[in-house]
């Protein structure tokens, strides 16, 4: 495509609007869940593998949990990280997701297990684990979605 053309197409595209949406104070947990008390970012330590590492994690974001799984988990020769690699999550006693990619389990981690991607519609007040799956929920299936 001519520069000219894609110029012309990001100048005059609408750029959307983010949604604002307010962030719940407690969400239901299943027992695997880290409690209440624990998803503080200070206070949360990491359950990945034998449970020997409990490092306190400072950032509970997917990208947070990522970085944290590369530099302490998957550092050795014998078990390097790989984006596309497939492995099952090693978070806490058990897990019941399938087979992912590698660059996935911080997102995982945060949405199932630690659940510091929650939200919540605010016109329903439905949960949700990720942000993506409430914009979903509130452009489609919310039956108090505003029109």
């Amino acid at each position: 495509m001519p520069p000219s053309i894609l110029a012309t197409m990001l100048t005059t595209m609408p750029i959307p609007t983010p949604i604002p949406v307010p962030i719940p104070m407690t969400i239901p947990s299943p027992p695997i869940q880290a409690t209440p008390s624990l998803v503080h970012p200070a206070r949360t330590p990491c359950l990945w593998g034998d449970g020997t590492c409990h490092i306190a994690l400072d950032d509970l974001s997917p990208a947070g949990l990522t970085r944290h799984l590369k530099a302490f988990h998957f550092t050795s020769h014998g078990d390097p990280w790989g984006n596309k690699r497939r492995g099952l999550c090693a978070w806490g006693a058990h897990c019941d997701a399938q087979e992912m990619n590698f660059e996935s389990f911080g997102k995982h981690v945060a949405a199932v297990h630690l659940r510091s991607t929650a939200q919540r519609c605010p016109w329903c007040g439905r949960g949700f684990a990720r942000a993506d799956t409430l914009a979903r929920h509130m452009l489609g299936t919310c039956p108090y979605a505003e029109e």
